[in-house]
């Protein structure tokens, strides 16, 4: 439901290409969030929290701004709550790192979170009686800081999500080591495969 759902987002208004290309970059954050770093977080944490596996379990008081009272009615005491860094605090830090790298204006962090707003809206809008799709609001009406300020999270949080980044490098690099690795020993043999496997590595 998330791919279908965002890719009649993205085309929906017959967009021209500068628009489409604007909303596909926005939804990459989301969609890194989502099946990259949400996965690694469930995989080391245990946790109360439901993966959300489809729009209608992505809420706003999980994944965008903890709310105690929302908290106290969707768990019983003694369920164990631990929460993943958050969506809005996951895509500034991208963002900051990205704009290290790039010219990209001041407006980044804010055009994004605007652009994954609407699509969230388009869900609400068009799709509010499909199952997977029932949400109930914006899930990113729960931020209410003003955009574009630092993140807040606990220095726990903030070394949980640099590992996964530092891990996510290291990984990178061992599998571009180890393909080289194979493509020096293919190459020996004349092996076809490995013009294929030095054009991956590149």
């Amino acid at each position: 439901m998330w791919y279908k759902s965002q890719e009649d987002y993205v085309n929906h208004d017959s967009p021209e290409k500068s628009t489409k290309k604007q909303r596909n970059n926005a939804l990459r954050y989301l969609n890194a969030y989502l099946f990259d770093y949400l996965p690694y977080f469930f995989s080391k944490t245990e946790t109360a929290i439901p993966h959300p596996d489809m729009p209608e379990k992505f809420l706003g008081y999980l994944f965008i701004k903890p709310s105690l009272v929302m908290e106290n009615v969707a768990f019983k005491p003694e369920q164990k709550v631990i929460y993943p860094f958050s969506f809005i605090d996951f895509t500034s830090l991208f963002v900051d790192m990205r704009k290290m790298n790039s010219t990209d204006h001041n407006n980044v962090l804010r055009d994004t979170l605007a652009t994954i707003s609407r699509y969230f809206e388009y869900i609400l809008t068009n799709f509010s009686n499909i199952d997977g799709l029932k949400l109930k609001s914006n899930p990113l009406d729960a931020n209410k800081k003003k955009v574009g300020t630092r993140y807040y999270k606990s220095n726990k949080a903030m070394l949980d999500l640099n590992y996964w980044i530092y891990f996510r490098v290291f990984m990178k690099t061992v599998t571009k080591h180890l393909m080289l690795k194979s493509v020096h020993i293919l190459s020996s043999f004349d092996h076809p495969i490995a013009l294929t496997l030095i054009a991956y590595s590149h």
